[in-house]
């Protein structure tokens, strides 16, 4: 069959972080007057060498990263272009929480990274990620009997046969995953280009559910929390956030191309056919308004202002069209969000950004 095209924007309700594994230090991005600028290495290095060589050797034979990173730091000049790929402005209490973290010898890391392309260091949304919150979604629908989620001490391995089976793509023949039928493999989502001026840098909250919340364990989890376990980081968590505003929307377009017409778990993702994704779309914001809900509960002891913000997330379902469905991605989505772990049944804490929930957002579909 010739593919499908399903044509979409994304919208997102509040900041979202998607990370890419790495953290930026002063090698990396240098803030300044109030400004963060991502360093172009080979350049500012040229820059240097240029301004005083006698001056850089001696940084570098010292060979003390904290010395380095100051070095960088204090002889940057923003008015040397070619020395930086790109900025945007930083608020004078995450200028104040970088420099604190320089100060500190245990801090091998101070930002974490939004994920950017590595050709042009544009951020960007990936494709895999929506589709892996789709995914949770579906496998969540067809799963309502706790007792087909398949038990072992090995987690990752319960998760992939349980999705397997669940998908129809276990081979019972040579008891393991046959990858090549899961039926997702029929839909892509592409990779969604951001803007850096859309990014900035933020100090996140950790909040802790209070203990009558009752978390629900591993099975195979002695159940013993270590006091370290309890303690929150001793150094604010920086992060590199892409913000939410009603006029920063971008399109997409979802693929869907049925390679093989007898693949038995396709008809779980689309009922209908891939002719219709509304039933799709159904599944989907059952499921996130299944987890609002319960976030909402989890979480009633915190703060008014963020419970106001999950009764306005929560609001939002009320009033979606067939067309439109609302998801959760990144930072702070909690592993049971963003992989269909079985076995990871409640996060410990969540991450957020001026008391907002983070990583909620709207897809609306042409169809």
């Amino acid at each position: 069959m010739k593919p499908l095209k399903y044509p979409f924007r994304i919208s997102p309700i509040t900041p979202f972080h998607i990370g890419n594994g790495t953290q930026y230090d002063p090698l990396n991005l240098i803030i300044k007057n109030g400004t963060a600028y991502f360093i172009n290495q080979i350049e500012y290095i040229r820059y240097l060498m240029e301004k005083d060589k006698k001056k850089l050797d001696r940084n570098l034979e010292v060979s003390n990263i904290k010395q380095l990173h100051k070095f960088f730091a204090e002889s940057f000049d923003p008015n040397a272009k070619d020395t930086f790929y790109f900025s945007y402005p930083v608020k004078k209490d995450i200028c104040d929480t970088y420099a604190k973290n320089m100060e500190n010898l245990q801090n091998q890391g101070f930002i974490q990274a939004f994920i950017r392309s590595t050709l042009n260091m544009q951020p960007y949304i990936p494709g895999s990620s929506i589709k892996g919150a789709i995914r949770t979604a579906v496998l969540s629908n067809i799963c309502s009997d706790k007792n087909k989620i398949i038990q072992d001490r090995n987690t990752d391995k319960a998760d992939q046969k349980t999705q397997a089976v669940l998908l129809e793509y276990w081979n019972r023949e040579k008891n393991s995953v046959d990858v090549p039928s899961d039926p997702f493999k029929f839909i892509k989502f592409e990779d969604i280009p951001w803007k850096n001026d859309w990014i900035r840098i933020f100090g996140v909250e950790i909040t802790t559910p209070p203990v009558s919340a009752s978390v629900r364990q591993n099975p195979f989890h002695s159940g013993n929390q270590s006091e370290k376990e309890k303690k929150e980081p001793p150094i604010p968590v920086l992060m590199e956030v892409a913000l939410s505003r009603i006029e920063w929307v971008v399109d997409s377009e979802l693929t869907v191309l049925v390679t093989d017409k007898n693949n038995r778990g396709f008809n779980k993702i689309m009922p209908s056919g891939p002719n219709d994704i509304k039933p799709l779309i159904k599944m989907v914001n059952n499921y996130y308004q299944q987890q609002i809900d319960r976030e909402s509960e989890y979480y009633k002891s915190m703060n008014p202002n963020a419970q106001k913000n999950y009764k306005a997330i929560k609001g939002l379902f009320d009033n979606l069209k067939d067309n439109e469905c609302i998801i959760k991605l990144g930072m702070g989505t909690g592993q049971n969000y963003c992989s269909y772990a079985v076995m990871n049944y409640q996060p410990k804490s969540r991450r957020m950004i001026n008391s907002l929930p983070m990583g909620w957002m709207r897809l609306t579909f042409s169809i």
